[in-house]
Parts: C-alpha cells; structure tokens; sequence
C-alpha cells in the first residue's frame, strides 16, 4: 500500500515557482541537534508533476534509513486495519 501525500505544497511550489528545501535534523545527544536545509529545488526550476514529493519521500526514507531512533513514531499511520 502507498502511502499518500498531500499534493498541495508540491503545487504552490510550481505556481510560484520559489525553491523548496528539506529540513533534515540530527540528535547529537540529549537536549541538542544539528539541523541541515537540503534544496529539493532551485529558484525558478520547471518540474514535472510529483518530482519535488518524490524528492521529499526520498530525503525521508533517508532520514529514517541513517537515524531510525530520531524518528517520532507515535503515529499508526502504516498499521494495517483488520478485517470485518
């Protein structure tokens, strides 16, 4: 099952045609992080549709990938629901 995204930010992204940047961040130890701006896009660029949610689910698969414990999983957003 895939899973959704809001389309949204993609489309003002592309409207407006401004840059777009991931947030990634980082626990160095208790209390403190390193937090790092990566371009999804550069000012002005022409993508087709999907490509900027594209790059975004791959910098947060990486994300998750490098640094699992940093990930807030409080959500079940992936559980599966049981039958009726």
């Amino acid at each position: 099952t895939a899973t959704r995204f809001y389309m949204g930010p993609e489309e003002i992204a592309r409207v407006t045609r401004i840059p777009v940047f991931f947030i990634t961040m980082r626990r160095v130890r208790r209390g403190f992080y390193e937090m790092a701006f990566e371009p999804l896009s550069a000012p002005g660029e022409r993508l087709p549709g999907g490509t900027l949610t594209e790059r975004y689910v791959r910098e947060v698969e990486r994300q998750i990938i490098a640094a699992p414990s940093d990930w807030p999983w409080s959500h079940k957003r992936w559980k599966l629901k049981k039958s009726l």
